[in-house]
This record gives C-alpha cells, sequence and structure tokens, in this order.
C-alpha cells in the first residue's frame, strides 16, 4: 500500500517505512498526522477525493533535523562596484512513516495537521495581498506607484468605478 502526501507545499509518494525529509516542520513532537491525497492499496484498487480520503491517516515519526547543502548567492552590478555575497541552508525534518490506515484508526498523540500547519503559513500572505490592493484602490492617482496604477488600470471594466474610467482615458 502507498499514499500521495502534501507537505511544504510538495508531495511526496510514501510506503510504511519509508524516510523522507520534508520542510521542517516547527513543532516537530515525536510523531506527524498527514491527510493523503490518494491512496493505493494492495489490491492495487485507488482512493482519492476528500470524500473517499476523510478519515484516512498517514503517520510519520520524526527522527532528525538535518541541514540541506550550501546555498551560495551572489549579487553583482556592471560597473558599480556592487557585490554581496550571502548563504542558505534549508532546513529539513527527517521523517519515517510508520502507517497508512484508510479507516483513521491509528492516532497519535499531540500531532500537528497538515491542515493546521497550511493555514498558519497561508494567513500573513492573504492578508498582505488584501493590503495592498486596498491601498491601491483609495490612494488618487497622483500618489500612486507605478505598480499600484498599473493594478488599478488593469481591473476589468465592471469593477471599476465612473471616475476611475475617466481618469484612465484622460491618462491622469
Amino acid at each position: 500500500m502507498y499514499a500521495v502526501i502534501r507537505a511544504g507545499g510538495k508531495q511526496y509518494k510514501v510506503q510504511e517505512g519509508d524516510v523522507i525529509e520534508i520542510e521542517r516542520v516547527k513543532d516537530s513532537s515525536d510523531s506527524i498526522r498527514f491527510t493523503p491525497l490518494l491512496v493505493v492499496d494492495d489490491e492495487g484498487k485507488t482512493r482519492s477525493g476528500r470524500s473517499n480520503l476523510a478519515d484516512a491517516r498517514v503517520t510519520a515519526k520524526v527522527v532528525d533535523e538535518v541541514k540541506g547543502p550550501k546555498l551560495d548567492v551572489y549579487k553583482y552590478r556592471n560597473k558599480t562596484g556592487y557585490r554581496r555575497h550571502n548563504g542558505h541552508r534549508q532546513r529539513y525534518t527527517s521523517v519515517e512513516i510508520s502507517g497508512i490506515s484508510l479507516d483513521g484508526q491509528s492516532k497519535p498523540a499531540a500531532s500537528r495537521t497538515k491542515k493546521q500547519s497550511a493555514a498558519a503559513d497561508s494567513k500573513p500572505a492573504a492578508s498582505r495581498t488584501k493590503k495592498l490592493s486596498a491601498a491601491a484602490d483609495s490612494k488618487p492617482a497622483a500618489s500612486r506607484t507605478k505598480k499600484q496604477s498599473a493594478a488599478a488600470d488593469s481591473k476589468p471594466a465592471a469593477s471599476r468605478t465612473k471616475k476611475q474610467t475617466e481618469e484612465s482615458r484622460d491618462g491622469t
């Protein structure tokens, strides 16, 4: 039996006993629980979709936290003397898949589900985009930046106000 799980924005095909490296999980207790996207059982029967996999769980045991390879980042601008050097090492959580269950029977102790981690990661990005679009709409045309005015002008005609339409025609 194998399953396809999503962790850190990537999808992994896992079987029981596999050891995989996923992007770092901050609250990595002893075990992590994933909701699979697809499960293929021993008879070859495929199950996918939220309704079919509502009770299915993939449990994993945290083995270690490791660092990925060192990446060197160079920035250079021609003829200005501008040179920057920076390094980066991604941190990974190494986990061992301890079980795949279709009925959700094997439930680990305190664990963080994938839905909770995705919700925590996506909230700041969503609020940032709302603020930017609200700022572009509320500023007068003269004080907008180029990006904000381009975003405001690229709105569909149905969502523009009469004043915005006249401004875009006049070029002010």
